[in-house]
């Protein structure tokens, strides 16, 4: 009797906070619908502004074609067709499945691109991208392998362990800071923050770091385009505000901002390590061409010198660019000191 006099009173209790429970349902329903529809939206204008790097990615290309970074434009041109893709699927709800996996496998192809940078250099390029960046790839793709091979039978987003997500951060630091302390120091900064933006929501430790995953994950296309649209406006300006008229001074101005600091840095120290051997007075510092003391060459350095100079920078660029890269920017009319 006091088992069923409970029971009835269980029985009470839920009727009594089923509409309760039946209202909030009803509210989490209507939020996450409009959710989802502010997330649709927002992965619509992310698709057309991705679409405004085309125009970036032919320049890039441009501006490659006579250097050694050629299989850096092929990745950057593959990422961008990844996220283009994975863009349009979120956009139109299609493939939902599988949308956790897309989304990471595109966060680690945002990684190449800056990785086969710091490979480029013939003749190890032609080796880079078969030893180091398709082993990338495959190691960090490996949390999505399992959910792949079972043909997304399991619903719940895979979980990526603290370790690994570490290891994505170093390798995306590695790549990213390539760029750091040049002129393109905030377009480093927003490619850095597109990847993490979609990456940190899949491990749990993280997780709570991003709440709105479907924005964030628009978001960070948001940041790779401001990314590209950065880098024309800091050439730009770069151009207008070039003061110096020293040939080889513009040459390594150029190299500088596209290979970055790590390649610049063993540039650097081999031509001085060369004009300490023969005596030469012009250095290279991080800005551009010194004479030993540390300032401005002048008119006093004899044309021998620059001849000198020019010849130890063609011979160690020689394989990073071509020889017509080389002539476009150091021949010209005039003294080696105007350009």
């Amino acid at each position: 009797m006091l088992r069923l006099i409970a029971g009835l009173e269980c029985c009470e209790q839920c009727i009594q906070y089923a509409p309760v429970l039946t209202v909030r349902r009803r509210n989490d329903c209507a939020e996450f619908s409009g959710d989802s529809v502010r997330s649709d939206w927002m992965m619509l204008v992310a698709c057309g502004a991705w679409l405004t790097l085309l125009p970036l990615l032919v320049r890039f290309r441009t501006t490659v074609l006579l250097t050694s970074m050629r299989q850096a434009w092929l990745a950057t041109c593959i990422a961008w067709s990844v996220w283009f893709v994975v863009l349009v699927t979120s956009a139109l709800s299609v493939l939902t499945d599988w949308a956790a996996c897309l989304w990471y496998f595109a966060a680690v192809t945002a990684l190449v691109p800056p990785i086969a940078v710091l490979g480029a250099r013939t003749p190890i390029n032609r080796a880079w991208s078969w030893f180091v960046l398709v082993p990338l790839v495959l190691v960090l793709s490996w949390p999505i392998m399992p959910v792949v091979w079972s043909g997304a039978v399991h619903r719940s987003p895979f979980d990526l362990e603290t370790p690994l997500l570490l290891g994505y951060l170093l390798v995306l630091v590695m790549g990213t800071g390539n760029y750091l302390g040049l002129s393109h120091t905030v377009s480093a900064i927003l490619y850095m923050l597109g990847p993490c933006l979609v990456v940190l929501p899949f491990c749990p430790a993280t997780a709570g770091w991003v709440p709105a995953v479907a924005a964030a994950r628009a978001w960070a296309a948001f940041s790779f385009v401001a990314a590209g649209w950065f880098v024309v406006v800091q050439i730009r300006n770069r151009e207008r505000r070039a003061r110096s008229s020293i040939r080889l001074d513009l040459a390594f101005a150029d190299f500088r901002e596209l290979f970055g600091i790590v390649w610049t840095r063993r540039l650097l120290e081999r031509f001085n390590d060369d004009a300490r051997r023969q005596s030469r007075e012009l250095r290279l510092e991080i800005h551009g061409v010194t004479t030993v003391k540390g300032v401005h060459p002048g008119p006093e350095v004899s044309a021998a010198e620059w001849a000198a100079a020019e010849q130890s920078f063609r011979w160690l660029l020689q394989k990073f660019v071509t020889v017509t890269w080389l002539d476009a920017r150091l021949s010209g009319d005039g003294p080696p000191h105007n350009r």
